[in-house]
């Protein structure tokens, strides 16, 4: 969900997403199932209570919704990687002072 995120919405400084009606309106929500939906709500909850675990079996959940192929979910994790290497080298350069505003 990041990776279309990533790609349909402004990025921000400090890796913050820019959320408007206009840029959400065509978000793809696959249809899926009760028993998928059921098994995503337990997933989220999991991640609400602090599971850290989770969050992988979330990511290939929502993979199956879409109907990815492996190739494709290693090429999104390998994205959203660098991206959160590159957001986080960003936001830790802002904390030692090396913002440029």
């Amino acid at each position: 969900m990041e990776f279309i995120m990533v790609l349909r919405i402004n990025l921000l400084r400090g890796g913050y997403i820019e959320l408007t009606p206009e840029r959400i309106e065509d978000f793809p929500i696959p249809k899926v199932g009760d028993d998928e939906r059921r098994h995503l709500e337990v997933l989220t909850e999991r991640a609400a209570d602090g599971d850290p675990a989770v969050e992988d079996e979330i990511d290939s959940a929502v993979a199956e919704c879409y109907q990815l192929s492996g190739e494709d979910t290693r090429r999104i994790m390998s994205f959203l990687l660098m991206r959160r290497k590159l957001v986080a080298t960003e936001v830790e350069g802002t904390l030692e002072g090396g913002s440029d505003a």
